[in-house]
């Protein structure tokens, strides 16, 4: 009999809208495809990704085994996507010359290489700042699990969260991330709160969150603060925690009652993988389709379009030729 638990549809769906989501607003920051949705969806987009991250937290067997299946998890793909771009870049700009005609951004430079420990931005592929953030908060939490009694867990998180606040609102940032970890704690404990309560399993009351999502939209859509946690653009203490609480807890309350939805379930199942390789192709794709039907609100949702139908592409063809890279398998073997 296998001991391999069945996955659960609506939490790869919840994973699959959250990269949707990011991958939409990479499309065009500065005007999305959301429109005067944006600060509504910004105030718990990323908080999310943290969210359901909690949800799977355990802490395995001793700190060496959750540190290994850590880095088999995050670092390791982490490491291959970012050589990754960093490869094709050298190789559109250098050889191709893409650069010169629009179909890429920044033109290659060797010092770029080092931009996960000097630079806040990634030159070529900014979304991976998130899984050293995300590989910081699993370590910081593991600590704090491991070695904390009852409610000092909880004061813990806050000290942390409210230093890492204070420290991003100053416009000072830490190296490597570590300031976006401390800010997002919290995210990361309200998803394995959820887990330890035993919220995932199917209750009578699971419908009621179709009522309550969009109410709680709704409201969002007047009166939600910009949270942008890579940019450090952070509202008051209260309101950081607050709103991104209520509004994916709302949203987890309603994704329970959802049935399969099979693209972006799929897409959510390997969110890692779309996270990694989305700002690769996004470049090239957008310029192409600005190119032949200009850049409008439409030709944001076709350019949107067709990045997942090159990651329903991709996302086989990484787990084929890298499944060691890609957190499929195990690239560091667990001691005998």
């Amino acid at each position: 009999m296998s001991s391999i638990k069945p996955r659960i549809h609506y939490l790869d769906f919840m994973k699959g809208l959250c990269i949707l989501m990011i991958v939409a607003y990479h499309i065009t920051p500065n005007c999305n495809i959301y429109g005067d949705a944006n600060h509504m969806l910004m105030s718990f987009r990323v908080p999310l990704y943290y969210f359901l991250s909690g949800l799977f937290f355990k802490t395995y067997n001793g700190f060496a085994d959750f540190a290994r299946r850590k880095v088999n998890n995050i670092v390791v793909p982490f490491v291959f996507f970012y050589l990754m771009a960093c490869i094709l870049a050298m190789i559109c700009c250098e050889v191709l010359h893409l650069d010169r005609i629009g179909l890429v951004g920044d033109s290659w430079q060797w010092k770029y290489l080092l931009d996960p420990i000097l630079l806040n931005d990634f030159h070529y592929s900014n979304a991976l700042w998130f899984l050293l953030s995300l590989f910081e908060v699993n370590i910081i939490y593991y600590i704090i699990q491991k070695y904390l009694p009852g409610t000092w867990q909880y004061v813990a998180i806050a000290v942390i969260a409210a230093a890492g606040w204070i420290i991003a609102r100053s416009g000072f940032m830490l190296p490597m991330q570590l300031d976006t970890a401390m800010v997002s704690l919290p995210y990361f404990m309200l998803g394995h709160l959820f887990k330890h309560f035993d919220a995932l399993t199917p209750h009578k009351r699971d419908a009621w969150g179709y009522a309550v999502l969009p109410v709680v939209l709704a409201v969002l859509f007047f009166i939600a603060p910009e949270i942008s946690i890579h940019d450090r653009i952070l509202p008051g203490f209260i309101s950081l925690y607050a709103v991104p609480f209520i509004a994916i807890s709302s949203l987890f309350w309603f994704c329970k009652n959802l049935p399969h939805i099979p693209v972006i379930t799929y897409i959510g199942r390997y969110s890692l993988i779309v996270l990694g390789t989305h700002s690769i192709i996004l470049g090239p794709i957008r310029s192409v389709v600005f190119k032949i039907i200009g850049e409008s609100y439409g030709s944001y949702w076709a350019v949107l379009g067709v990045v997942i139908v090159a990651e329903l592409i991709i996302i086989p063809v990484m787990i084929k030729l890298f499944p060691k890279f890609t957190a499929q398998q195990e690239l560091i073997k667990a001691r005998s």
